[in-house]
């Protein structure tokens, strides 16, 4: 968009500022300056900018002034006052636009006997210089109170309405809920529409020309677009346009009346803490330990026109968000980025901070990492799949929709894992891939119908199918692994992680709804937790319409789901240690073997342990070597190997001796 720098000029003193500086300020504060331009004939500069669509309200020459106001803590020319509303109480008790939608306040003037359609030179040179075609003074006038006070005005050719002699009370409202549009009427005539984007539609048969001698002119203030006729210029520029008309069109100002419907403006408030900004912001450049004053912050602040109010118990900044920046500014970090911005980004340091102290993962984390690690040690494949997926024909109702999906392939979240790796396993197999030991780690998603409420978590899916799992001896050919060998799988993979307080258990009426239909009936085990009886996981066989190749050759395919929330219940957790340590002994250990008769009841462990309470000092351990079972008396006879050792002596054969006469004396109780 282009400005000129004289229009910039009226309403701020831009003597003392360089293009040059002008242009790195602006590129600091966001805009890029495209080209500065001169205008030898208007001895004008033309400043091209390119407008990102956050800041739309930067759309005429006042509102560029105003921020470069800002930037350079330079003031304005003229003041900005609230708007004061004019009541016409000849026709306040009919306000038409009590209605709308669209229309806060609307000010009507009337001009007529207009004498002069022809534009100033000096209008029209503003308008050229900036590549607006000149036409005629009405038009040329709406135009140039655009591009200098962002404000959009209606004019209508009064001598084409049925009647000249305009009485307010007759004009209305209708709403026109089809197109979207709020149609502005003046006894039942059509004047003008607005629809939702506040873009107006003036009907061809009221248009204004070049030979147009009476007018009637709709200034507006709207509801939800405040970036256009702003309340804080509304004056200033209706002023200049009754000015302009009457001086160079030579017209009689005649009637005007105005309309303010009562409305309550949201006052959009932010908060933001002195620490966040001077965080996120950083040290002033020139002092790496000093941080942007807070009386610096609040005096941004209110040149932004903020409305700042410091809190000094809580060092908060409470900011109201003016009704032209509501668009761009709704979070504190975009309060942040505008002090940042104001201030200049240039003047903070700009290397990254060193932290010592470094972000910890979760245990959850860790553990799911753990169970990654000891699967592919155990020689598993990991895949990754897609959340999204395409639904399947069930009854399950726990399913999750998705609303608007982008293809029938993904419109549902996954309700489990076991159908990805399934697909994951069908595609192996149609690419003669026989080894198929696979896992994946994901999120599920399920309703819960007791309370109706959506459900996410993380659960580890396994397929097991291998032709070559294991050889008897080296000579023998390999052979599938059976269904033991699978659970071995998953007890190993416990015992690695340290899970404890299991069970499996055949009680298929707990199975889980979501998965059941893809196990064999016959052939599927669940996981359980002895402790709070909450079903961990399952394993079974793959139902073999999933797999019709594979039964036909008589092999089976081993499939496991597991809730890794639930799995991480069950760990135990060794915090302290069972066991004593102790020095080696540095003299010599005797070893005897002896045989003992027992009848078949009798437990040898309890033997064990009887022998080595009575004897700690000396017996170091006590090995079963051999044993014999006599079928006639039933006895049996048990040989055991004990090696004694002394910590501060070497044994003699005293001490054998009251060591044997001690066990034969235990021995005697049973």
């Amino acid at each position: 968009m282009k400005f000129s720098w004289n229009m910039l000029n009226n309403f701020i003193d831009l003597k003392s500022i360089t293009y040059k500086i002008l242009i790195n300020k602006l590129t600091l504060a966001g805009f890029e300056v495209e080209e500065i331009q001169e205008n030898h004939k208007t001895k004008d500069q033309i400043i091209n900018l390119s407008i990102t669509a956050n800041r739309k309200e930067i759309n005429c020459a006042f509102n560029l002034a105003k921020e470069i106001s800002i930037i350079f803590n330079l003031p304005l020319k003229i003041n900005l006052q609230k708007m004061q509303f004019i009541n016409n109480k000849k026709y306040q008790h009919y306000n038409f636009i009590k209605k709308s939608n669209q229309i806060n306040y609307v000010k009507i003037d009337i001009i007529k006997n207009l004498k002069s359609q022809n534009s100033p030179f000096w209008l029209k040179s503003n308008l050229n210089q900036l590549n607006i075609k000149s036409q005629f003074l009405l038009s040329d006038i709406q135009k140039y109170i655009n591009i200098k006070w962002g404000h959009q005005i209606i004019i209508i050719d009064l001598d084409k309405l049925v009647t000249q002699n305009i009485n307010f009370n007759f004009i209305n409202i209708k709403q026109d809920n089809n197109n979207n549009l709020e149609i502005v009427q003046y006894n039942q005539q059509k004047l003008f529409s607005i629809n939702m984007n506040n873009e107006l539609i003036i009907y061809n048969d009221l248009q204004y020309n070049h030979k147009t001698k009476n007018i009637l002119i709709y200034h507006i203030i709207y509801n939800n677009n405040h970036a256009i006729n702003s309340e804080n210029t509304f004056n200033y520029a209706n002023e200049e346009i009754i000015k302009l008309i009457a001086t160079f069109g030579q017209g009689i100002i005649n009637k005007s009346t105005n309309y303010k419907k009562e409305y309550t403006i949201d006052k959009n408030q932010i908060k933001v803490t002195k620490k966040e900004i001077q965080q996120i912001l950083g040290p002033i450049n020139k002092h790496k330990i000093k941080l942007i004053p807070k009386k610096q912050i609040h005096y941004i602040l209110y040149q932004l026109d903020l409305n700042p109010k410091y809190s000094q118990k809580n060092q908060i900044f409470t900011t109201i968000i003016p009704n032209n920046r509501k668009h761009d500014l709704k979070r504190s970090i975009d309060i942040i980025e505008e002090v940042g911005r104001i201030y200049s980004f240039e003047n903070f340091f700009s290397l990254l901070p060193k932290y010592k102290n470094r972000g910890k993962s979760s245990i959850k984390s860790q553990y799911i990492k753990k169970i990654h690690n000891i699967l592919i040690n155990m020689g598993f494949n990991e895949v990754i799949n897609s959340s999204l997926q395409k639904k399947i024909m069930t009854e399950n109702h726990n399913i999750l929709h998705i609303y608007n999906p982008l293809s029938e392939e993904h419109n549902i979240l996954r309700h489990n894992m076991i159908n990805n790796l399934i697909s994951n396993y069908i595609s192996n197999i149609s690419h003669k891939n026989s080894q198929n030991t696979i896992f994946e780690i994901g999120n599920i998603f399920y309703r819960n119908t007791n309370n109706n409420r959506y459900i996410e978590e993380k659960h580890l899916g396994i397929l097991i199918h291998n032709t070559n799992f294991y050889q008897n001896t080296w000579s023998d050919k390999s052979t599938n692994l059976n269904w033991f060998h699978a659970k071995g799988l998953i007890e190993t993979l416990f015992k690695k992680l340290q899970i404890k307080n299991i069970e499996w258990i055949h009680d298929l009426k707990n199975a889980i709804i979501n998965k059941q239909t893809y196990f064999d009936n016959n052939y599927r085990i669940l996981i359980r937790n002895t402790k709070n009886k909450k079903i961990i996981g399952i394993l079974g066989t793959l139902n073999h319409k999933y797999s019709p190749e594979i039964y036909k050759k008589n092999l089976n395919v081993y499939i496991c789901e597991i809730n890794i929330n639930q799995l991480q219940s069950s760990i135990y957790f060794n915090n302290h240690l069972t066991y004593q340590t102790k020095n080696y002994s540095i003299y010599p250990s005797v070893t005897r073997d002896i045989s003992i008769n027992l009848h078949h009841n009798i437990n040898i462990k309890k033997i064990k342990s009887l022998i080595l309470k009575e004897s700690i000092n000396l017996i170091v351990s006590i090995k079963i070597i051999n044993e014999y079972y006599n079928p006639t008396n039933h006895i049996r006879s048990i040989c055991l190997r004990i090696r004694y050792q002394a910590l501060n002596r070497t044994l003699n054969n005293e001490d054998l001796k009251n060591i044997t006469q001690n066990i034969q004396r235990l021995l005697n109780q049973f």
